[in-house]
């Protein structure tokens, strides 16, 4: 957010730029803490990556098979 009207392509620019750049490190998806809670499971799984997101759903399986801790970038269990 700024100020100064005259700055839009200037502001938009870096805001672009920094975007870019973040983007080869966040595996397409975004960055998990910044997610909303009703994020869709395909862009909490593009933000840990395939193999992470896969991996934390078998720990998940095995410690929360019910779901229960499901509010924030929720990873459902792996299927038994």
């Amino acid at each position: 957010m700024w100020q100064d009207v005259n700055a839009d392509e200037e502001e938009i620019a870096w805001a672009r730029e920094t975007a870019a750049a973040l983007e080869s490190r966040s595996f397409g998806g975004g960055y998990v803490n910044y997610m909303q809670a009703d994020e869709p499971v395909e862009r909490v799984r593009a933000a840990f990556g395939a193999e992470p997101f896969e991996r934390l759903r078998r720990l998940k399986a095995r410690f929360d098979p019910d779901n229960v801790l499901h509010r924030n970038q929720n990873i459902p269990p792996a299927p038994a």
